[in-house]
């Protein structure tokens, strides 16, 4: 169970973030704070999860790149747990947070593998009913290409100033699977 802090809330705010509309003190179990990640694409989830699962971003951040090097992800390096872009003192992006497209589509290959994200990445819709430890909560997923193209199986859209939009996908048509990045 994640106990929502007032630092997911702040994240959103101050890098004009995406938002499962998390509510400070909430409580809600991490296998439905995916959810809330995943669909609406909550930057506030993130801060959420490494918050719990690492004790603080930066914590979570230093893990998320160790795991990286493990899955050889050369071209890939993390300073925050969203994807958001963090600037410089400079008032320039950090050039410490990037990845490449190669990197994404290993990452996708290897994430799904994993039965629950599989499943997770293929939802369009996730309600949470209210409970006595926390709000009702309803996302929906950003990616449009699940409802427009059969066979997609998800993955992942994603927007910065500095990127663009950004998606991760994968499909199955005619026995053959493809998972790309664009």
């Amino acid at each position: 169970v994640v106990t929502i802090q007032q630092d997911a809330i702040d994240e959103v705010k101050k890098h004009a973030g995406s938002t499962a509309q998390l509510v400070v003190g909430d409580q809600i179990r991490l296998k439905d704070l995916l959810y809330g990640l995943m669909l609406p694409s909550g930057d506030d989830a993130a801060i959420s999860i490494a918050d719990a699962v690492s004790g603080s971003p930066g914590n979570f951040v230093q893990e998320m790149n160790r795991y990286a090097q493990r899955l050889h992800l050369t071209q890939t390096h993390y300073v925050n747990p969203n994807g958001l872009t963090y600037m410089t003192p400079q008032g320039k992006p950090d050039p410490n947070h990037y990845t490449s497209a190669a990197d994404l589509a290993q990452l996708t290959r290897v994430a799904l593998n994993n039965p629950f994200f599989a499943q997770l990445v293929q939802l369009q819709h996730y309600v949470l009913p209210a409970s006595g430890q926390h709000h009702a909560y309803t996302w929906d997923t950003t990616d449009d290409l699940l409802s427009l193209y059969p066979g997609t199986i998800g993955v992942k859209t994603g927007f910065t100033g500095e990127a663009g939009y950004c998606l991760v996908f994968s499909a199955t048509s005619g026995g053959h699977h493809l998972i790309g990045v664009v």
